[in-house]
């Protein structure tokens, strides 16, 4: 779940039997949650919900994203 990095190193073992991670940026959170506050803070119009993107890590792509850290 979310990208971890024990999840993430299984994923490069060749006989493991899992098929993948879902994650989201914690970056992209924190800055969409940064803008969601000027806003607040300005009384400026923003949406009320805000859905984050989620993607898939498996062993395809696991090497993009490293197993050193979180997503």
């Amino acid at each position: 779940m979310d990208g971890s990095p024990d999840i993430k190193k299984e994923l490069q073992k060749p006989d493991t039997q899992i098929a993948g991670t879902a994650a989201q940026s914690p970056i992209h959170m924190g800055q969409k949650a940064a803008e969601i506050a000027d806003c607040i803070l300005t009384g400026q119009k923003y949406e009320k919900e805000t859905y984050e993107e989620v993607f898939m890590i498996n062993k395809d792509n696991v090497g993009m994203y490293g197993v050193d850290g979180w997503q």
